[in-house]
């Protein structure tokens, strides 16, 4: 998976990561995802974060390649009373994968039995709920408006009958000024 001359792209970037992350990292939820994506994105090659993830994705690799060679089967015999060391890596891998797989069967296990979420007619029951109380509460404010609204009407009509009032007893004023000061 290693590159050297070019560039790796952001999908190979995430494939690597996915990898490191199941043998290694065991990340999830929001640090695998801001971790993955600093990998893919921020993190520059000379930057010691990369390196180390890129060592762990050739550590595999250069297991098996020492795994293939001669030396190591000479090696292999002479530890074999021990068990072999490609027995104590395939135990490894084993048990991570059994452990994941268990995980999965608990998760999937909850969802049966809906720990933690609830089925599709519980939510529909509440979804309705929920629009029928935002829809009262929309309809209150509705009316409330409509309220302040008539207020403002019955007002304005208020302040208009004064002013007129004002107006005409200015003018009736008026008038009768001019026909005192003409006497």
């Amino acid at each position: 998976m290693e590159k050297s001359d070019n560039k790796l792209t952001t999908e190979e970037k995430g494939e690597i990561f996915e990898y490191v992350n199941n043998l290694y990292l065991k990340l999830k939820g929001q640090k695998k995802k801001q971790t993955k994506a600093s990998f893919k994105n921020s993190w520059k090659e000379d930057n010691l974060l990369y390196i180390m993830m890129m060592k762990l994705n050739d550590v595999y690799d250069i297991w098996l390649k020492n795994e293939e060679s001669e030396e190591w089967l000479d090696k292999k015999n002479t530890t074999e009373s021990k068990g072999t060391i490609a027995m104590k890596k395939h135990m490894r891998i084993m048990n991570m994968m059994s452990e994941e797989e268990r995980e999965l069967e608990l998760e999937l296990e909850k969802i049966k039995e809906g720990k933690g979420y609830i089925s599709e007619e519980q939510h529909k029951e509440e979804m309705e709920k929920q629009l029928q109380e935002q829809q009262e509460i929309i309809r209150e404010q509705g009316d409330t408006i409509a309220k302040y609204r008539n207020e403002a009407s019955m007002l304005r009509e208020k302040l208009d009958a004064a002013n007129k009032r004002t107006r005409d007893t200015r003018t009736h004023y008026e008038k009768l000024m001019k026909s005192l000061s003409t006497d």
